[in-house]
Parts: C-alpha cells; structure tokens; sequence
C-alpha cells in the first residue's frame, strides 16, 4: 500500500520505506513519528531481519534511497562482526518496557566502518516483537574518546575481577588455615544431632567457612535420610533406587566427593562403611569463581573432604559409644534392661510420680518350673526360654515401660503413668501371651515347650518409696507362686 499524502507530508525528507507486507510506509510513519532528523529502523526481533528504516539510515549506510531494497535484509549484515555479540546480547535482554544504548560499527556500501551510539527499544505490532532502533553517527574524535574509556572499563573491569579473585583465594587459604581448629570444634558433641547442628554452623557462618546451605543425609536401607538442612523446604528423603542426584551420584564413585549439580558432595564414610552424604552449596558467586578456576576448586574439595572425614568419625564414635551404653544397661541374653539399670529407673519413675501425683505400678514376674525345664532340656534350652520371654513382653509393652531381667529367671516390669487397674490389664495381656506362645524345642524345633509365669501386681500408694512398691510386687508374685503359679496376684 503507497503511503498518503499526510503520511509524505509529515516525513518529507525522511520518508519512512517499509520491507514487510506487516508495515506499510504509514504504519513507519506512525512508529517512527514525524520528521525524526535521526537515522531510524526496525528489525524483526524473531526473523533477525531488517523490516524498514527511514531515509536518513540508507544515507548513513551511504546507500540511496530511491535504491533502497524491496525486501527484507539480515540485519547482522549491516554490523561490523566484531560488534554483532554487543546487539545480540542487548536484544536478549530487552523488554518492551526498557531501552539499551551501546555503540557500534555499521559496514557501508563503501567506504570504512562507520561509528555510532545505538538506543534499542522493544515494541510489538500486530502480535509480533520488533525492535527500534535510532542512530546517532559519532565523530572520529568522539570514537577515539569511547575506545579510551571502553579500554579503560576494561582495564578496571580486569583490575577489579583480580582483587576479588586474590580477595576469593585468600579467603580460601583462610577456611584451610582455620579448618583444623574448626573442627575441633565438632569433637566434644554428645549426639548426632548436636554434631549436624554444629558442623552446618562451620560450614555456614562467617567465622566458620562461609558457604550457602549445609545439609547431612544418613543411610537408612535403600533410602536417604535429610537429618539436618540450612534449606528450608527441603526434601526429607531420596529414594536410592529413583532417579535423582544423590541414586546417581552413588552410582559412580562415592569415594572420592565431587558435584551433587547443586554443591559439593562429600561422603559420610567410616572404617570402609558409607553412613551417608554431606551437601555443601556454595554462595552463586563464589561457585562461579571456583568454577573458572580448577586447581582451587580441588583444594576447596579436598578441604571439604577432609571435614566429612571428621564427621564420620565423629559420627561412628558416637555410635559405638552409645552401644557400649546401651550393652552396660541391657542383658544381652534377653534383650531386656539388667537389674543396676533398673534400680536407677525405678526411682527416678518414682520421685517423678510422688511430686507431680501420678500413677506408677510394677509388675514381678518368674518363669514357673524353671528348674524343671534346666534339667529336662538343658541349659541351652533355657536360655532360649528366657530369651523368647523377654521378646514377648517387649513386644506387648509401650515404648515408655520398662522390661528388666532381675536375676535368674525374673522380671520386672515398670509401667509409668500407669493406675492398679490399667496395670491389671496390661498383666493379664502378659500373662495370656506367654501361656499362647509355646517355645520351640532347641534339640527338635518342631516340638514346642509351653510355659507359664506368676505375677505380683502393685501400685504406688500414699507414703510409698521404690522400696515399697518393689516390695509390695515381690510379695505378691510369692502368694501366686503359692497358689499354684500361672496367676496374678495384686498387693493388697
């Protein structure tokens, strides 16, 4: 469509020449506004492609105007390829709401390069993106005078990314430097989740290493768990059988740490056991200079390494200490707590129930004819006998009540927070369940032996101590036993 006669009149002298069947001469007139004095164009933002200018950028590109091409050009091929990355990067990043301004060589038809300030803004026509652009020809001085100042943001630039990186390797050699002393730190932790709580610190804080997020994942089967984050909204556990980074990252080789694609990994591993994984993640800029820079990227690792060596350490002595704990306090034959334990428990359960008035009860309990059993069947299958007791009543009991083997073949239960008649119930549980629970035979385990208990029952009263309630259940298991065993009898 040929452009009106209030169109012409508008832009004479800079009549606007459209490339595209999207814009008449018209619709540039309209874009461009009237009698702009600047060279101006438009490009397609998705084609790349000249779409049209005014004449004053034919003149500039010392092309004629009357010759000017009836279809669209590549717009690159208008700029010197040394500055075709300077367009691009600016095209990437604008909105139709902000403009870029930079400088550029534009290739004329003949003739040298030519130099001149470029302001780019976004539009959109028709459901389509375009640019606009205006020109601005710079003098050979003003050219001189941008190189100068573009070579010394250069220089200033490269001066200033030098003293961050010697600032970054100092900082680096200052983590190294501390890092023995920082995890001493870690040694005199009494459990695992003081010890995450206060290696997340180290490697977090500004006193300690710095980083982003610390998170701990210990093995538990086939899965990972999180024990500790710095992240909030982290994932609680990954599956090592799904697809993610920690399943692939086992499945090469987890000795050596490495990427998670997040942050550093380093593995949890004591005495040949893997006990898990460590997550360091960098800050995003410090990850960028590490990344460029290989050989300190290693020592990061290898003093990461280092740490996670300790950690597991720590991690594995805790555990052992704990066990060897545990084994004071429990009778290896039955699993159940042994007596010097539960003397300690009983009156700990009973100072608690007198201050604060609450139930607690005790059951006593012995296996009937238990000598029998020695001398029929053996030792051995008394032991087993004494060993599936224990099993039972652990299974039939709350997390809170207590199991001891007393001595020989006698128990005694600790049933807190619990009155003369929740224990009478819980008794009878036991007692039916060790009558319905035969044991098998060591020397034939197809034949099973059954057996009975006799009970005590009693509960704390007014003016008690743990003596007495102790007491009061051993006299009452003597009157079961007398009465003909495989019963319960509560303290009067």
């Amino acid at each position: 469509m040929a452009p009106t006669e209030s169109a012409r009149a508008r832009s004479a002298g800079n009549l606007p020449t459209s490339l595209v069947a999207g814009f008449t001469n018209d619709d540039l007139a309209l874009v461009f506004g009237t009698c702009l004095p600047h060279p101006v164009f438009v490009v397609d933002s998705e084609t790349a492609l000249l779409s049209g200018a005014n004449q004053r950028f034919f003149e500039f590109l010392s092309r004629d105007p009357a010759t000017a091409p009836s279809e669209p050009l590549p717009w690159e091929g208008f700029i010197h390829p040394e500055d075709r990355g300077i367009f691009r990067t600016w095209e990437r990043t604008l909105t139709g709401t902000n403009e870029a301004r930079f400088d550029v060589r534009f290739l004329l038809e003949k003739g040298a390069p030519r130099f001149a300030h470029v302001v780019l803004t976004a539009f959109h026509w028709k459901q389509r993106r375009f640019l606009l652009g205006f020109v601005e020809e710079v003098s050979e001085m003003e050219r001189v005078q941008a190189d100068w100042k573009r070579q010394l943001e250069e220089q200033k630039t490269r001066a200033f990314e030098a003293i961050k990186s010697s600032l970054r390797l100092y900082q680096l050699n200052e983590k190294i430097r501390r890092t023995p002393q920082l995890a001493r730190q870690l040694l005199h932790t009494s459990s695992e989740s003081e010890l995450f709580e206060r290696a997340a610190k180290l490697f977090t804080s500004e006193e300690g290493l710095g980083y982003r997020d610390a998170s701990f994942l210990l093995l538990d089967g086939s899965m990972l768990q999180v024990v500790y984050s710095t992240q909030p909204g982290v994932e609680r556990t990954y599956s090592l059988t799904a697809d993610n980074r920690f399943a692939r990252f086992m499945r090469k080789n987890t000795r050596q740490g490495g990427s998670s694609g997040h942050g550093f990994l380093l593995p949890l591993e004591s005495r040949g056991d893997l006990l898990g994984f460590c997550e360091v993640i960098p800050h995003s800029k410090e990850k960028l200079f590490f990344d460029e820079m290989n050989v300190v990227n290693e020592w990061q690792r290898d003093v990461l390494f280092d740490i996670g060596g300790i950690i597991a350490l720590i991690i594995d002595n805790l555990r052992l200490n704990r066990e060897i704990q545990r084994r004071s306090v429990i009778d290896s034959l039955t699993q159940a707590y042994n007596r010097h334990y539960f003397v300690d428990r009983l009156a700990t359960e009973v100072d608690r129930a007198i201050r604060y008035e609450r139930p607690v009860s005790l059951l006593f309990v012995d296996l009937d004819e238990f000598k029998l059993i020695n001398d029929r069947y053996g030792h051995l299958q008394g032991d087993e006998v004494l060993r599936s007791l224990g099993k039972i009543f652990r299974s039939h009991l709350r997390e809170i009540d207590v199991v001891c083997r007393f001595g020989g073949d006698e128990f005694v239960v600790l049933l807190p927070e619990t009155d003369l008649t929740m224990a009478k119930a819980v008794a009878e549980k036991l007692l039916k369940a060790a009558h319905t629970n035969p044991v098998p035979l060591v020397d034939d385990p197809k034949q099973t032996l059954p057996i009975t208990v006799s009970m005590g029952l009693s509960s704390l009263k007014p003016g008690d101590d743990s003596q007495a309630l102790l007491k009061a259940a051993d006299l009452a298991l003597y009157r079961a036993k007398s009465l003909g065993r495989n019963r319960l009898e509560i303290s009067a």
